[in-house]
């Protein structure tokens, strides 16, 4: 199992360097999520947001490391960053919602408000929210699969294979590293749910539930919002999170 502390100490530098960068990656994906914790991130003072980066980086290490340890992930639930950015996911004080909701949210919102209408019922979905989200054109499930399965086979010559309800696997050799996407195309938060496994035997070590936005923290590989406007950019960016993984094994001091 990999160390925590000297894993924590790794990714807490992975964050720092992504910030100096303006968070140029993790700008990028498509996750509501993601987009929620830079906002609240850039309104932290120097001092919160060390703390923030410290809390977060030691959420990715632990679940990266596999580690399960109660005691672990209880130290980690209180310290006062992580308890006041739950605290942010669960209110989002003072944020404009319209930025945070997500494909599946913006569809409900567009079902409701034709049900209103065919009912004669006063409208339950502000105006504004129902014109944005008939503004937004996603991506549905089989495109994203057909995408995901040429990147993946590009990337790693990934043979994919299906299991359960919108569960498919892409696995291959990549970096020296076994490597196992595993993506979930039919949750109902997000359009895309993902996660890398990675085993390297030189150095031995294994990594489970990973990714970018997962290492840093700052987010769960749930990705809500893909749209016709960012779809290219996302699988690229998939792929780029799925090398980032192969490579850590190799990276880690």
């Amino acid at each position: 199992m990999l160390d925590v502390k000297s894993f924590h100490a790794f990714l807490r530098g992975e964050f720092e360097a992504e910030a100096v960068g303006g968070f140029a990656r993790l700008r990028r994906i498509p996750d509501t999520h993601v987009r929620h914790f830079l906002d609240y991130y850039a309104s932290l003072d120097a001092g919160r947001r060390d703390a923030l980066a410290d809390a977060s980086t030691l959420w990715g290490a632990l679940r990266l490391a596999g580690n399960y340890d109660k005691d672990a992930w209880d130290a980690l639930n209180s310290l006062p960053a992580r308890r006041e950015w739950l605290n942010e996911m669960t209110m989002g004080v003072g944020r404009d919602p319209h930025f945070y909701y997500s494909v599946p949210i913006l569809r409900t919102c567009v079902a409701q408000a034709k049900i209103d209408r065919m009912h004669g019922k006063p409208a339950s979905v502000p105006a504004d929210i129902e014109e944005y989200a008939l503004s937004v054109k996603s991506v549905k499930a089989p495109e994203l699969r057909k995408r995901v399965r040429a990147a993946m086979t590009a990337l790693f010559g990934a043979k994919p294979s299906k299991g359960g309800g919108g569960d498919w696997d892409y696995e291959g050799s990549l970096s020296a590293s076994q490597v196992m996407l595993g993506i979930d195309y039919g949750g109902r938060h997000a359009q895309l749910r993902y996660q890398v496994r990675v085993v390297s035997a030189n150095p031995p070590v294994h990594m489970d539930r990973g990714g970018l936005e997962i290492a840093l923290g700052a987010g769960l590989g749930h990705w809500n919002f893909i749209v016709e406007d960012n779809v290219d950019d996302a699988i690229a960016l998939l792929a780029e999170s799925v090398s980032y993984m192969s490579l850590l094994p190799r990276r880690l001091p």
